[in-house]
């Protein structure tokens, strides 16, 4: 294929993406490609989730009380940076 920079999985990346799967999705007028604009959905539904996940885990790791939890979580958030 090519070089390609390495994928960022951060909120702006995720809602970005997800803005352009919908778009690519309503683009769709082929019958015939009607799974794929399910497909197409699906994954924006996905990115959109994933913002959310990302969200409530860096809530959750900010009120931590157990320190070691709290500093995996967020390692967790920054490995898919």
């Amino acid at each position: 294929m090519g070089n390609h920079e390495p994928t960022i999985f951060n909120v702006s990346t995720l809602n970005a993406l997800s803005a352009r799967l919908i778009d690519h999705a309503e683009s769709i007028t082929n019958t015939a490609a009607h799974q794929m604009e399910i497909d197409i959905r699906l994954a924006s539904t996905v990115c959109d989730r994933l913002v959310e996940l990302r969200c409530e885990v860096a809530e959750i790791a900010g009120t931590c009380t157990d320190e070691v939890a709290a500093g995996e979580l967020l390692a967790a958030l920054r490995d898919t940076e």
